[in-house]
């Protein structure tokens, strides 16, 4: 049996028995099952509340659930309320996690607080790692949008190796904003108290050192646009708008500094 269900609404709200059966997976990962008859799930897709049906499949969108096993809201006055109400006035716990509904069976996809937005581009984080573990062969990495409001950049956090990867667009398949910039080498990735991957100390083991740096990833180099000036004599120029970047950068951080190598 897979199981799904967030503390907020006492644990568990749907279910899916397992089998060999195709339907049962989508986009590469097990179904999280039906919703309990006792409660109502819904997808909240651009600013729309559709309700979960099994007549008929369901937009990608954030899972709303309505059920009387739902808390009432946190102790904290500081954090916001997790509720949206639909039309009809029925009020749902909106969980931040990101479904697509097949015939009323659910598929967790990611959580909403792992899509960002770097240089106008809406970026997955999930993507990237899956990625990621596809090139370099391993299940120990995670990246990271730094820094947290308005990140600009992407970080590679690696454990168990020894030596930074040098990544590539055109390798991983992926457009050159969706390439981590930096990678830092760690033991093992920081769990917390209920064994997840814990991002926030990830984030704060992101040193503050200035990107000129980092060294340059071995990828082919952006062609700027270039213009021709002709001089009074007659002669012919022609020179790049602005010199030529690199698509991407990388640099390697381990602890302790003596370690680190230096480019």
């Amino acid at each position: 049996w897979n199981t799904y269900g967030p503390t907020e609404c006492t644990v568990a709200v749907a279910t899916q028995r397992w089998s060999n059966d195709p339907d049962l997976s989508e986009a590469g990962v097990v179904s999280i099952g039906t919703a309990f008859p006792d409660c109502t799930a819904a997808l909240l897709a651009e600013g729309e509340i559709v309700p979960v049906s099994a007549e008929r499949d369901g937009p990608v969108g954030e899972l709303l659930l309505a059920t009387p096993q739902r808390f009432d809201g946190y102790l904290d006055p500081n954090l916001p309320a997790p509720f949206i109400s639909d039309k009809d006035g029925l009020e749902y716990y909106r969980t931040g996690d990101r479904v697509l509904a097949r015939g009323g069976r659910l598929f967790f996809l990611e959580r909403i607080d792992l899509q960002v937005k770097i240089g106008g581009h809406r970026i997955e984080l999930l993507e990237i790692e899956h990625r990621l573990r596809e090139f370099l062969q391993t299940d120990t990495l995670a990246v990271i949008a730094h820094p947290r409001r308005h990140p600009t950049r992407l970080v590679l956090f690696l454990a168990g190796k020894r030596e930074t990867p040098r990544l590539t667009s055109e390798e991983l398949g992926l457009p050159g904003y969706m390439v981590p910039r930096r990678c830092i080498l760690i033991d093992s990735l920081p769990v917390t108290a209920h064994g997840k991957l814990d991002r926030d100390a990830l984030r704060d083991r992101i040193p503050d050192e200035p990107l000129r740096n980092c060294a340059p990833l071995a990828s082919p180099r952006w062609s700027a646009p270039r213009r021709s000036y002709s001089s009074s004599s007659g002669s012919t120029a022609t020179v790049p708008d602005r010199p030529t970047p690199w698509l991407a950068a990388t640099c390697c951080s381990r602890a302790p500094a003596s370690r680190r190598p230096t480019f």
